[in-house]
């Protein structure tokens, strides 16, 4: 289940004086535009230094130690820093300091707000801080969204080629990942893995796995039968991607995981689809693939809503460090909004190479823990 932001955030500038009301803010002076008073987040003594234009717009501000640069100019930011001032007395930025999920879920009881019938209601994007939210709405409605009944019938499921590398039938079948058959589709000897939008009706987009490997004379992925292409192209790469579709703007799987990353408050971060699958073979469900080893920013809008505190960070264990470099990466753009754990995995390993038993003596103990802080 995903949060509804935009909404949270208006509702938090609608309702600004019960929220200063519980922080214990009680000097500040208003205007037409906006109050202005002591920073409640850091704990200044400058009267002037704290303005939240709760008349115009919601966004906030601090002059004197740029507050909102750390928890972000947005009503829900301000929420956070009033938390972490509450819960760890925070001033700098070394402090420790609430979640972003946390301030959601902290808003959502302040309010008495029924996360179930917000979060079907249409988004009216904030020009600001919705604005990537806006484009990838608009992209996706450019996209033809394809049936998954129709989908199930066009494959051959489950994909033999994944069969032999040692995933279940059963978990194949769950997410549709079969052969196309089909000499005339862009996917032909390819196998499919369909990603869906949010309810898990209807794929936007699809990727294909090549199911040759590695020519050692070409290092294209095309049929050893048959003679090396005479230039590389995107017909016989190892992956190829449906048109239209980017990446960088979805999160595979979030249409089985959002409901157990809201309930878990945890939410699991790999490189790609073979990783979920092998995560959900060990009953574990809140995974997102992030199609690569670039978090793009409407992947992190797309997280934000999923109300997580925690993340757990599993890149690919490649000799020349890609992974873990991105998994810094990833770290560094989170960090300031989650608590973060790195899994590091070992050199030509992924979390697909994983048996059920080694996951559940590597990864589900770190589970258990980031659950037993939020229950």
């Amino acid at each position: 289940m995903s949060v509804n932001l935009n909404y949270l955030n208006k509702q938090i500038t609608k309702n600004w004086q019960q929220f200063l009301r519980h922080f214990e803010v009680e000097e500040y002076k208003e205007n037409s535009k906006m109050i202005a008073g002591v920073c409640p987040v850091h704990g200044g003594d400058n009267p002037t230094a704290f303005n939240w234009y709760v008349h115009k717009g919601g966004g906030w501000k601090c002059y004197t130690h740029a507050c909102e640069k750390h928890f972000y100019s947005t009503p829900l930011g301000l929420v956070r820093g009033l938390l972490s001032r509450q819960k760890h007395d925070w001033n700098h930025e070394e402090d420790n300091s609430s979640s972003l999920g946390e301030a959601i879920y902290f808003t959502l009881s302040f309010l008495k707000i029924n996360n179930k019938k917000i979060s079907s209601q249409p988004k009216n994007n904030d020009k600001k801080n919705f604005a990537l939210h806006e484009k990838q709405h608009k992209e996706k409605n450019m996209i033809k969204k394809i049936e998954r009944s129709f989908i199930r019938q066009s494959l051959q499921i489950p994909a033999d080629y994944y069969l032999k590398r040692g995933y279940s039938a059963k978990i194949l079948d769950k997410f549709d990942v079969g052969l196309c058959c089909n000499s005339q589709k862009p996917m032909y000897n390819r196998v499919v893995v369909p990603i869906y939008e949010d309810s898990g009706q209807y794929a936007i987009g699809f990727s294909g796995r090549s199911i040759f490997e590695k020519c050692n004379l070409c290092n294209s992925y095309h049929n050893p039968k048959g003679a090396c292409p005479s230039e590389k192209n995107g017909k016989t790469a190892k992956w190829i991607h449906s048109y239209g579709f980017k990446t960088q703007n979805n999160l595979y799987n979030i249409w089985n995981a959002a409901d157990e990353i809201y309930q878990t408050k945890t939410a699991i971060l790999v490189e790609g689809p073979g990783d979920v699958w092998r995560l959900a073979e060990a009953d574990i469900h809140n995974s997102l693939a992030i199609l690569g080893t670039n978090f793009g920013k409407q992947q992190r809008i797309l997280l934000d809503g999923l109300g997580a505190y925690s993340l757990l960070i599993i890149m690919d264990g490649d000799v020349n460090g890609v992974g873990r470099k991105a998994a810094q990466r990833i770290k560094k753009q989170c960090e300031k909004a989650y608590e973060i754990t790195i899994v590091e995995m070992d050199d030509h390993k992924d979390v697909g190479d994983l048996t059920v038993e080694q996951i559940n003596k590597k990864i589900k103990p770190l589970l258990k823990i980031e659950e037993k802080k939020y229950r």
